[in-house]
């Protein structure tokens, strides 16, 4: 939330408390990214990647569609999409996904899972 009220500063307190590895290493991800501090916000989400591919593949889906790379978000929906994961059941409604709601392959990806591809998530 502190990061949709255009607070960085705050939200970057808030996420280095985060008890959960994977939320705060996200969390870490999303606002170095709004603080434009690209290599920490790398790092961050390479860190999620190699330690929880496997488990946390939305989580890493919405890190990249926030930061507008599209083809990387849309490869690991895929990858969700393989996996059966259940988070896809909220694609609609995740504003994280905002940025690239207008993306070619985001919307491909929509209606290879049957939904209507011209939703913006709240």
């Amino acid at each position: 939330m502190l990061l949709y009220g255009k607070d960085p500063e705050k939200a970057l307190s808030e996420a280095e408390l985060e008890p959960d590895r994977m939320a705060r290493l996200q969390a870490l991800a999303l606002v170095y990214h709004d603080l434009h501090r690209k290599a920490d916000s790398d790092a961050a989400l390479r860190e999620l990647t190699e330690k929880h591919a496997r488990d946390a593949v939305i989580r890493i889906a919405q890190v990249y569609a926030y930061r507008n790379e599209p083809e990387q978000a849309v490869r690991w929906l895929e990858q969700a999409y393989r996996n059966r994961d259940a988070g896809l059941q909220r694609l609609l409604s995740n504003p994280l996904l905002r940025p690239i709601a207008h993306e070619p392959s985001y919307q491909a990806f929509l209606r290879k899972m049957h939904l209507p591809a011209d939703v913006t998530p709240h």
